[in-house]
């Protein structure tokens, strides 16, 4: 793994031990629907590129990742999610190539599935998994001299995920999330005509907004007035005969 990546495996090992070590208790689950949006930073590991008798590696900039989900939380602290993705890297270098010129791109549609770990307070940290498909478009990219990579494929994708949402108020979070996304296999032709096989992968750091459109209806417990204590006088006994 490239040195460059080190802070941010340490961000997401904090991260992780958040979710483990914060204490439990007794708030409510984060019910109701809602819709977040997230974005970030992609930091890309490298990628092989091969064919039936070479391997090639490419190592890929820093570059963005924003995504956006509609979601759903549950009683039991589950959430489900539908997410649509963007990541886009520079390509720096591929090893015998003929430049580092392109880039690489992804759109991602993925489902996911979280658990919240009730805390006292305002923080309310989350682990998750996702699956799905990723589309990597290859731009540009140079393996040989004269030769280019000008393609895209639609392959399998997962992730894990971890993070921390904070409580504004009864609607809105504010989250701070790690997760690692994985496309690990993608086939390209190159101008060529020669066909490669590839992989992609990125750590995430991403911010977020949550906003939650509403959960299970609160009973109303209407207040009846107080009756006023009237108070009469009892009529006199008879005089005895």
């Amino acid at each position: 793994m490239h040195y460059r990546h080190q802070p941010m495996m340490f961000a997401a090992a904090c991260l992780f031990g958040a979710a483990i070590t914060l204490p439990t208790g007794a708030i409510a689950a984060d019910e109701g629907l809602y819709i977040e949006g997230r974005a970030g930073i992609s930091l890309p590991t490298d990628s092989d590129l091969d064919t039936a008798t070479t391997s090639q590696e490419v190592d890929l900039d820093n570059g963005y990742v924003g995504n956006i989900a509609l979601g759903h939380g549950y009683k039991n602290g589950i959430r489900t999610e539908l997410e649509l993705g963007l990541r886009k890297n520079d390509v720096e270098s591929i090893s015998g190539g003929g430049g580092a010129n392109g880039d690489v791109q992804s759109w991602s549609l993925m489902g996911n599935v979280l658990y919240d770990f009730n805390v006292s307070g305002s923080f309310t940290p989350y682990i998750g998994a996702g699956l799905g498909i990723a589309k990597l478009d290859v731009d540009g990219a140079s393996p040989s001299t004269g030769v280019t990579i000008n393609d895209d494929d639609t392959a399998f994708a997962w992730q894990g995920m971890a993070g921390v949402a904070y409580h504004v108020n009864d609607r809105i979070r504010l989250t701070l999330g790690y997760r690692y996304f994985s496309v690990p296999d993608a086939d390209f032709n190159s101008s060529a005509g020669t066909r490669f096989e590839s992989d992609y992968s990125s750590h995430d750091v991403l911010f977020g907004f949550r906003y939650k459109f509403g959960g299970p209806e609160k009973k109303m417990v209407k207040e009846v007035p107080a009756q006023p204590q009237v108070y009469t006088e009892m009529p006199a006994p008879p005089p005895p005969p």
